[in-house]
């Protein structure tokens, strides 16, 4: 195995220092997700490095997010890891040695690995009296010469002297036989080829040295998988949220990349419809009410705002993702509410109430905004376009001209006696939308929207459940301050109690403290995870399907549902006291499977909790 390792590794000064030569990469071959934040899609060696990474030769310079650093210099110590890794494959672990190199002590982060590198034969060190390595010294295209060829010949190798070859490399350089017998060998061509130069100076790169280390490992024809050039950010993400705040620890981040991805597989089998095709000839798609009929013959605006959220999110692991969500843009079109036409019908198919629904076309408009980042505006749809159209309705019919407050939908009167302007749904405090919005639009009216839907929180937790933090899933102002809405209502005697609407605000808040770092958001969303977390003694599995406000269940909730439960770890996130609790939520509901509601929230907050739901 060192034999061909050495055999192989030889040929890696070949590569110059301008970008590779790809003509030949096999164009039938799977393209793959770019995995680094830092590596652009158009980056000369973003194939090479991704490579590198599935291979797991290296894990990038940083996790949270992952960066692999491209343009940082190679030093001797990163090398050792390299090589190694190489030579014994990449769960290899060395064993902890005596010290060997004066400058190498036993607690150096790569003592072990420049210690078996020695073992193995292809490296003596910088210097031999002392014994030292010179581990954080740059490695140089010369160094890389001498390295190589005493890996292959051994150390006590002394090359035939050479003649004029690389016109920056002179008689007297240090390494100009090293650099002559390497291009002797065939196994460079040097950084230039008119004038035919070497670069023996310049140090060599992590992106230089993606392509080195693969060429090594399978052969110098070697082209990696290609880069999906379609997505501009492609799933996984590995979004970096606000400070402090953390992600399941006991699962790597592969695990729950995993994760949402059988979660995304099984979803989309089970929800996502085809409905025929417009009348421009798109194919049309949108997201069942349920698995079995009725249900599954229906779709609601929620759903399809939920799909609109999930499908670009997923662009880059889903190679449909672009034609699935302009199939639910063009279902969402097909099927205009009768109030405002810029916003969706609520209910399809319904007979009569045809008119619009707050949440379903505020996600809805979120995830044309999500698409214009992820696709751009350049296809068959204009994204941006559309989502300020979408956004000017929505505004102009359902946000209250004097509140700045959601309304039910655009059927409210903004001064209705029962339903109005003042009546919203708690878990219509989508303030992370909001915030978009107005980055979208630049109108500042939707900061305000979201300060005054904070405002309603803070109130409501302070004066109607201090010791919760529970929200009602209806609101209603009476004597001008917020209180929890009467019994019935809108739809159930449950209206004023924490239920299957106000069970998605943990999520809301949390992910606005995540991605905006909102202090406000964030002391919300914990007050009720606090709670929650103390109410079960740590275990998910005991929370129950409701509660009245002050923390006791509602009637008839003594059951487990991931609705209730999968919003709680988004809150649990920020705040790292909460990291035991986080992760018991996590698996109790990462592998659930139950309905169309619990299983569109549950996959959402799991797009949250492995860091990758972003926002444009």
């Amino acid at each position: 195995m060192k034999k061909l390792f050495i055999l192989g590794l030889v040929i890696l000064l070949s590569v110059s220092m301008t970008a590779p030569v790809l003509a030949g990469a096999d164009a039938s071959r799977v393209a793959v997700p770019n995995q680094f934040v830092d590596v652009p899609q158009d980056h000369w060696a973003v194939a090479w490095i991704n490579e590198l990474y599935t291979e797991g030769v290296t894990g990038g310079c940083s996790t949270a997010p992952l960066r692999y650093c491209p343009d940082a210099v190679v030093t001797r110590a990163q090398m050792a890891v390299f090589l190694v890794r190489v030579i014994h494959g990449s769960t290899f672990t060395p064993p902890a040695s005596a010290v060997i190199f004066e400058d190498v002590p036993a607690d150096y982060w790569a003592s072990a690995w420049i210690n078996q590198l020695n073992a193995d034969g292809v490296t003596g060190g910088c210097s031999s009296a002392p014994k030292l390595f010179c581990p954080e010294a740059n490695v140089s295209r010369a160094q890389m010469a001498v390295f190589l060829l005493r890996a292959k010949y051994g150390s006590a190798y002394i090359p035939p002297a050479s003649g004029d070859i690389f016109s920056d490399v002179p008689a007297d350089y240090w390494a100009r036989d090293w650099i002559g017998q390497l291009y002797a060998e065939g196994y460079t061509g040097g950084c230039s080829s008119s004038p035919l130069q070497f670069c023996p100076e310049a140090f060599v790169s992590r992106d230089q040295m993606s392509v080195f280390i693969l060429r090594a490992i399978h052969g110098a024809d070697y082209i990696p998988p290609p880069i999906d050039q379609t997505s501009l950010r492609p799933f996984p993400q590995h979004v970096q949220y606000a400070p402090n705040s953390i992600l399941p620890s006991h699962r790597t981040q592969t695990q729950l990349d995993d994760d949402v991805r059988a979660f995304y597989d099984y979803w989309k089998t089970n929800y996502l419809v085809e409905a025929g095709v417009n009348v421009d000839g798109i194919p049309m798609f949108r997201v069942a009410f349920g698995k079995n009929e009725p249900d599954r013959s229906a779709t609601v605006s929620e759903g399809q705002g939920y799909g609109m959220l999930i499908v670009p999110i997923m662009a880059g692991y889903d190679p449909d993702a672009q034609a699935i969500f302009d199939g639910l843009w063009a279902f969402a079109r097909a099927h205009p509410s009768e109030g405002d036409p810029r916003l969706m019908d609520w209910k399809v198919p319904q007979t009569d109430g045809n008119d619009s629904a707050f949440d379903g076309d505020a996600d809805i408009a979120f995830g044309l905004l999500l698409a214009d980042a992820q696709w751009g505006s350049a296809g068959i749809v204009n994204y941006k376009a559309e989502a300020e159209t979408m956004i000017a309705g929505i505004l102009e019919s359902t946000i209250g001209p004097a509140s700045h407050l959601p309304m039910l939908g655009d059927w409210t009167d903004a001064n209705g006696a029962t339903y109005n302007q003042y009546t919203p749904r708690s878990s219509d405090f989508m303030l992370t939308n909001f915030r978009a919005y107005g980055l979208a639009t630049g109108n500042p009216v939707w900061d305000d929207v979201v300060a005054q839907s904070q405002s309603v929180v803070v109130a409501l937790q302070t004066n109607h459940s201090p010791q919760t933090g529970l929200l009602p899933d209806f609101i209603v102002r009476k004597n001008g301050s917020y209180e929890p809405a009467p019994a019935n209502f809108l739809e159930a005697d449950t209206d004023g109690a924490y239920n299957y609407n106000a069970g998605r605000d943990p999520w809301r808040l949390g992910m606005d403290a995540l991605l905006s770092g909102d202090a406000i958001s964030r002391t919300s969303a914990l007050k009720i995870s606090h709670w929650a977390e103390s109410a079960v003694s740590g275990n998910p599995a005991n929370f129950r399907a409701g509660y009245n406000l002050n923390g006791t269940p509602l009637p008839n909730s003594d059951y487990f549902t991931s609705f209730f439960v999968a919003p709680l770890g988004v809150a649990a996130m920020n705040d790292s006291a909460q990291q035991d609790w986080l992760n018991a939520v996590y698996d109790s509901v990462y592998a659930a499977r139950e309905d169309y509601y619990s299983d569109s929230v549950t996959l959402l907050c799991l797009l949250v909790m492995t860091g990758n739901f972003w926002s444009p």
